[in-house]
């Protein structure tokens, strides 16, 4: 930790603590790799986040957009069907079975997130 003393470059931050610690060469690479790994954008955040939570959550920005991009299709679906009712009171297994299906695609891609989640615990 240091004496007390901030720079006045640093002042402006509301971090204004420094900690370090000694790592020996093989220390240093495994916790570069795993800072890559985690997409945090400096050893700093990444530091903080493993000493804060105990963990580095590392989610994948792609898998959690492709969710939602399923999760809008169906709401689009469904809502077409609903006027669909609305306007001929009738509704098609097909319609039905479609829908179906992509809440059965959305629950396996959360439940993948979820257990990829869990291992980083």
């Amino acid at each position: 930790m240091n004496d007390g003393y901030t720079p006045k470059y640093r002042q402006q931050y509301s971090r204004n603590i420094r900690i370090e610690f000694w790592a020996s060469q093989e220390e240093y690479e495994r916790i570069q790799k795993r800072q890559k790994a985690s997409n945090c954008k400096n050893l700093s955040e990444y530091l903080r986040n493993a000493a804060i939570r105990g963990y580095v959550l590392n989610a994948s920005i792609p898998d959690l957009r492709e969710v939602l991009s399923l999760f809008h299709r169906l709401s689009s679906n469904t809502n077409q069907i609903a006027k669909r009712l609305n306007e001929s009171g009738r509704i098609y297994s097909v319609d039905v079975q479609e829908l179906l299906s992509g809440q059965k695609e959305i629950e396996e891609r959360l439940r993948q997130l979820v257990e990829t989640v869990n291992k980083i615990k």
